[in-house]
């Protein structure tokens, strides 16, 4: 059985909360979650897709189970989509947002549209940008300039943090 496996009956146990993405323009998205650790300024839940998809030239198989971090006082969310060993990322995923609200039951934060895909190879690439609306406020452009411009800069940083914020979680998850 793979650790994914294993964590399967762990995962069901934690939890329910639910995901609230916001969009400028009023739309809300919900995705339910499972909540697996929270503080007032943080939340890290767990996302097990049910279906597989691709981001770039990245496959994310049915069943990959997502990591997702989410902090009140950053301008940025991550999600780590987790190898089937859960012993790294395939990938992190970086959504620039504002207005993140954590509690037990739901996490609210405003996408701006821009996301940041981080790869192991060190690489990155910036996505969406032409999800930018033209006549966007100026101050928000500078928001999304910096805000990427500090993902960019802080690659290998954000693994670094990413992984030691994960890695008693992951223990958790697969202690069976």
């Amino acid at each position: 059985m793979t650790a994914a496996g294993s964590a399967a009956a762990t995962i069901a146990r934690l939890p329910r909360c639910e995901e609230h993405k916001r969009y400028p323009d009023g739309r809300v998205k919900r995705f339910p979650l499972r909540l697996l650790d929270l503080s007032p300024t943080r939340a890290a839940t767990v996302y097990v897709s049910d279906r597989p998809f691709r981001v770039q030239d990245i496959c994310i198989p049915r069943g990959t189970i997502t990591l997702g971090l989410f902090w009140a006082n950053r301008p940025y969310n991550v999600y780590a989509w987790m190898n089937r060993a859960l012993s790294v990322p395939l990938g992190l995923y970086c959504n620039v947002c504002d207005g993140c609200e954590i509690d037990a039951r739901t996490i609210g934060w405003r996408d701006l549209w821009v996301d940041v895909l981080l790869r192991a190879s060190g690489q990155s690439q910036v996505l969406d940008l032409d999800e930018v609306p033209r006549g966007t406020a100026p101050a928000i452009h500078r928001h999304l300039d910096a805000d990427v411009d500090c993902l960019l800069s802080r690659h290998r940083a954000l693994e670094n943090e990413v992984a030691a914020e994960l890695a008693p979680m992951l223990r958790r998850l697969t202690a069976a």
